[in-house]
């Protein structure tokens, strides 16, 4: 197993790799049952969505080697699938266009490629299909480096306590290499959300309906006291890190306390986690405790933080 959180990353992402081309038989020697490869396939998308492109074009947005290319494209011209006419501008330059043939090819591959993610969502829940869709929508502006759109803090909605138990037995357990007692542990806390109308609240962090983090404010329970509240489950994704997203979310959570009518606010955390002591330091709070013990696995420093309100 990998003891870093970049071994993790990486391991992570190339499952994904495994699971998605084995799911679309995209190592299958041609493409979706038809004669052609996944190259060809996207060469005549990218030819479907524009009225023509040159050869250059094709090799800029594909990656593709020039004569590697050449030879796919006089093999679609042989077939009769596309069209070459010079450019006016350049008549060394070819314009490349679908020709009737083409389309109706293309139209094909499109109607296949469609009914099979169809059928890959076809057994998943409204719920998986959203998370799904949400996830493949994040990958592409990430990796396509796109603008972000605004973050929104609301409170949360059905499916978002769930998702965030997920995300800390995934990502974040990973992340700091802990075990499955951090999820029981995360699980157990937001259980508790919702039944203390008035004394409670929570503020997830979306953007483009995708969930970057979360905070909550809870009644103490150790022991319970009706002046005493504490900080729970703040986290943000690490896409979504050094923009100020968790000192939002604290002086949202810090802002509730107080006009809930609470005395102190407190939290736990560890002495290795330093972005969230930063945070909870410039908003107010003192350490109060710190003690050498074994959390999730490992051993850590424990420290319990605490604010007048």
């Amino acid at each position: 197993m990998p003891s870093d959180p970049q071994s993790a990353r990486i391991d992570t992402i190339r499952r994904f790799n495994r699971l998605y081309t084995g799911k679309l038989g995209l190592l299958a020697k041609t493409h979706l049952g038809t004669v052609y490869s996944l190259i060809e396939a996207r060469i005549l998308y990218e030819l479907a969505q524009v009225p023509f492109a040159t050869a250059r074009d094709l090799c800029s947005a594909l990656g593709l080697d020039q004569g590697y290319a050449s030879r796919i494209l006089a093999g679609f011209e042989k077939k009769g699938l596309i069209s070459r006419r010079a450019s006016k501008e350049d008549g060394r330059v070819q314009h490349i266009a679908l020709t009737g043939a083409g389309r109706k090819t293309y139209a094909v591959l499109d109607s296949r490629q469609r009914a099979a993610i169809a059928e890959l969502l076809a057994d998943k829940s409204d719920d998986q299909q959203r998370r799904i869709t949400e996830a493949a929508a994040s990958l592409t502006k990430l990796l396509n480096g796109a603008p972000d759109g605004p973050v929104v803090i609301r409170a949360p909605q059905p499916g978002d306590l769930g998702w965030i138990i997920h995300r800390h037995g995934t990502a974040i357990a990973a992340e700091f290499g802990w075990n499955v007692g951090f999820e029981t542990c995360i699980a157990e806390i937001l259980g508790q959300f919702g039944r203390h109308p008035g004394r409670e609240a929570g503020f997830v962090a979306e953007r483009d309906g995708v969930v970057l983090g979360s905070v909550f404010v809870l009644p103490e329970t150790e022991p319970e006291t009706e002046d005493v509240a504490r900080l729970r489950v703040l986290y943000v994704e690490a896409a979504a890190r050094g923009f100020g997203l968790g000192k939002r979310l604290v002086d949202l959570a810090v802002a509730f306390a107080r006009n809930a009518g609470y005395r102190k606010l407190r939290l736990w955390t560890h002495e290795f986690q330093k972005p969230a002591r930063k945070i909870y330091q410039a908003a107010g709070f003192r350490l109060t405790k710190a003690e050498k013990t074994q959390s999730f696995g490992t051993d850590v420093v424990s420290e319990t933080w605490e604010m007048d309100l």
